[in-house]
Order: C-alpha cells, then structure tokens, then sequence
C-alpha cells in the first residue's frame, strides 16, 4: 500500500456471541486488518456484551443496540459510528460471514490508491440491476474472464450483496445516504446500493476477487434453478424479500417491473404446494403476507 488509509468495521450480530468471536478473529487475520472493529449487537441477552468484554481488547469496541433494529438497522447504526469517528472506509459485515480470503481487504482497498475520487462502495462479488423486471442479474462468466485478461483489476456494477466485502465510503454518509431502517430484513444492501448511485457514486468489486469466490464455490457455469425449495423454518424470510423489492421498486417508481414481481409471486404462492400441504400452506401464508405489505406499504418486523 502506497500510504495508510483509515479503515475500520463494523459486525453486526444477534445471539451469536461464539459464531462472532471467530468472525473478529478473521478480521484481525487479514493482511491489512481494520483499526477497529465496532460489534452492533441486536441481542436480547447480554451473552454478546459480556464475551466481549472478556477479550479486553482495545480495537473491538461493544454497542448494545437495546432491541432487534434487524441487519438494516445495525448496518445504519454502524456506518454512522464509525464515519463519525473519523473513518474514511468502514466495512459492512456480518458475525457469521467473514472475508472469503486472507488478502481480501488488502486487494480491496488497494484501488484507494489510484482511484477513490467517485467510488461510493468497493465489494469482492457483485452484479448488475434489471430495471425492467426488478431482479439482480448474474455477473457473466465471460465478462469476468475478460477482465482477467485484459489485466482490468476492478469491474463496475450496480449492486453489492450481504457478506461479500461491501466497504463503503464515508462520503456517501455524510451526503446522508444510509440504510433504511424500515426494512428491517431482506434487500437493504440492494436499496443503499441503488442510493448510492442516484447520489452520484460507482460500485466497483475486485475481478480477482470475483473469479476466485466462483472458483471456490464452484459457481463458474451456473445456472440458479427457477425455483429452491426452502426449509420450512426459513420461509418467513420470504415475506421480507418479497415485501421489501416491491418497496423498493414502487420507491423507484419502476412500477413496470413491481407488477412482474407481484405477478411472479403470484405464481410461487401456489408453485409451493407441490411439496406439500404444510410447505404449501405456510408459502402461500408468507408470500401473500408480502405481497400484500409491498402494496400497501407495511414496514418493520412483521413476521
């Protein structure tokens, strides 16, 4: 690195106090690990606080939320901290899905060197927006490739998921560019993305980065199948991302593509029931629940 930059992280975490001990550790383990680490805790128990405390480690800094603010919620809490402790870059992360690989920072943020004017996000793995239906679009392969060969370090794109790297810069929050806490679960990261390129940033995510995250999880030709049946106990998650794309779209005024959302929806609610009554059951419950919330504008925790 050409000269030190100001980068700290924020880890957001329910419950998990052991899972978010390792998570620390692997932050720390990076070749260019952040100044600080500030631990969001959306905990009900003080399990989390008082692990935390035990480590009497000076860099890991402890915030008692008081109650569930969801992963929107912390992530707002966390970029406001940390930006308004002096940090230029703050890294958005979760207790149980550390950087992928050891030198993720390091690579990361070594386009700051060259490049920062205009970039509001730096993330390891991204992909672009489909406007006219409302859905993410997969990075192609090719694309990828290409990149590789044509030594092009990082790729441009429109949006930067959960758990893969989003480090963003402090510029973008004090525009007042934040997660919007009424989402509470499902589609945050999407929605701060789309904020921030209406606020005149660019995402980048690393090509190297990229291509070694399929390699590892094997996704290079992968076709994701129409339909993934869930676990029973993870269909409630389906009201949050159902609800909030239509939130999100109808915010956008995309309403071309609300209406393809809500009419595939349409179609899963029923889809379900050919693994069963009791799966079909609770699908339609949850996918009409937000279908529902999405049009009329219901937010918060809801299921």
């Amino acid at each position: 690195m050409e000269h030190e930059i100001s980068f700290a992280a924020f880890i957001m975490t329910y419950e998990r106090p052991h899972v978010l001990l390792a998570t620390i550790k692997d932050l720390f383990d990076q070749t260019i690990p952040p100044k600080k680490i500030l631990v969001v805790d959306n905990s009900e128990t003080l399990d989390t606080k008082n692990l935390i405390s035990g480590l009497r480690d000076p860099r890991v800094e402890h915030l008692y939320v008081g109650y569930n603010s969801g992963p929107a919620g912390a992530a707002k809490i966390g970029l406001t901290r940390l930006v308004a402790d002096g940090y230029h870059w703050v890294y958005w992360g979760d207790d149980d899905n550390p950087p992928a690989f050891k030198d993720s920072f390091e690579i990361l943020l070594s386009i700051l060197n060259n490049q920062s004017s205009g970039i509001g996000i730096i993330g390891a793995v991204g992909h672009y927006f489909n406007e006219q239906i409302g859905e993410i679009k997969r990075m192609p392969d090719e694309r990828l490739l290409k990149a590789k060969l044509d030594n092009v370090n990082f790729i441009k794109v429109d949006s930067i998921a959960g758990g893969q790297t989003m480090i963003v810069n402090s510029e973008v929050v004090k525009l007042g560019v934040l997660p919007d806490v009424k989402l509470f679960f499902g589609f945050e990261e999407l929605d701060f993305c789309m904020k921030v390129k209406r606020s005149g940033f660019d995402l980048f995510v690393s090509t190297d980065l990229f291509i070694r995250s399929r390699v590892k999880h094997a996704k290079f030709n992968y076709n994701h199948p129409l339909y993934v049946k869930k676990k029973i106990g993870e269909l409630g998650r389906q009201y949050y991302s159902v609800r909030n794309i239509l939130l999100i779209l109808k915010f956008n005024k995309l309403y071309k593509a609300f209406l393809f959302q809500f009419f595939k929806t349409t179609v899963k609610m029923f889809y379900g029931f050919r693994f069963g009554a009791s799966y079909g059951s609770t699908n339609l419950r949850m996918l009409g629940k937000g279908l529902w919330d999405g049009l009329f504008g219901f937010y918060g925790k809801r299921v």
